[in-house]
């Protein structure tokens, strides 16, 4: 016990006086990731303000690549953040999801999320997520209740 004290001590003690990360708040896990991702602080919270005022009946879509884990990740994120809302995971075999939103009844979706995937030139603008990725929130054909 002795030696295992003696060749451990110094190194759990080093570590234990270096810089700690600070109080845990609300999304911080997330936070930190997608502020690596997008660039923005309290990413979380926007991205659940943006989803509030949706239809409730009507789900998210979230475009992830095939076999990617970055966009599978920001996937899962944007998820986590829209639950309790339905979502739906459409997987691409490539870059072009076009086919896919071709497929998709106007009307039927709240919002589409891209990730790592630079949607179609014709999906509305919506906000940045990464380098290519983006929010689309799409406007109800009728007011929310």
């Amino acid at each position: 016990m002795a030696a295992f004290l003696f060749v451990n001590a110094p190194p759990v003690l080093r570590h234990l006086g270096g810089k700690w990360a600070g109080p845990v708040q609300p999304f911080h896990s997330s936070d930190a990731y997608l502020q690596a991702v997008i660039g923005s602080g309290d990413a979380s919270q926007k991205i659940i303000d943006l989803l509030v005022d949706l239809p409730k009946e009507k789900p998210l879509l979230i475009f992830v690549r095939e076999r990617d884990s970055g966009s599978s990740l920001l996937g899962m994120t944007l998820a986590y953040l829209a639950w309790p809302r339905d979502v739906q995971m459409v997987i691409i075999p490539g870059t072009d999801c076009a086919e896919q939103l071709a497929a998709i009844a106007p009307g039927s979706v709240a919002a589409l999320a891209f990730c790592d995937i630079s949607p179609p030139s014709w999906v509305p603008l919506g906000i940045r997520l990464g380098a290519k990725g983006r929010l689309v929130r799409l406007l109800p054909l009728e007011p929310s209740k």
